[in-house]
């Protein structure tokens, strides 16, 4: 992320660090991943006839 934000660009480029702060801000809002086991599926699960 350093990399990212330090990294030499030129002067009122529109891709500068502004694209990889809001990704950044996206991570940070976005749910944290938790695995669900299948086990805990099986009743979820409807078949179509």
């Amino acid at each position: 992320m350093a990399y990212y934000y330090n990294r030499p660009v030129q002067e009122n480029d529109p891709m500068g660090e502004g694209p990889v702060l809001r990704a950044l801000v996206e991570m940070i809002d976005a749910p944290k991943y938790s695995e669900i086991k299948a086990e805990e599926q099986y009743d979820k699960i409807v078949m179509k006839k």
